[in-house]
């Protein structure tokens, strides 16, 4: 379950995006790690290391051909939002990038729908 970290840590990329930051840290936990490592895979930002209690994070210069637009949170600590295969399929067609934690793991729309799994929607990169 998302929790005020993993607010933190789309508020600060989201800020780094807009005032064109490229680095920044986000608190040290094992769900914004998996996170780092989907968003690392699928290029959205260049890299993440490991420091005491926090994971600096090297995003993507903005001259590159991924643009970010916004980032929707879709689920919080008081709400929740499950999309099943079905509907996965019917929101991918809209466009985005879309995080989702399945029952094998954190991962991409791409990967969730290669697997043919449903799951947590987390949040949504356009």
């Amino acid at each position: 379950m998302p929790n005020s970290n993993f607010n933190s840590f789309l508020a600060n990329y989201w800020s780094s995006i807009a005032c064109k930051k490229i680095r920044f840290c986000i608190p040290k936990t094992v769900f914004n790690f998996f996170i780092l490592k989907t968003l690392l895979a699928d290029g959205y930002i260049w890299s993440f290391a490991q420091k005491k209690n926090k994971y600096e994070v090297i995003s993507i210069d903005l001259a590159t051909n991924i643009k970010i637009n916004k980032i929707i949170l879709y689920t919080s600590q008081k709400r929740s939002v499950y999309v099943n295969f079905k509907q996965l399929l019917v929101l991918t067609k809209s466009g985005g990038y879309y995080v989702l934690s399945t029952p094998l793991g954190i991962m991409n729309d791409s990967d969730a729908r290669y697997n043919k799994v449903g799951g947590l929607l987390l949040f949504a990169i356009f």
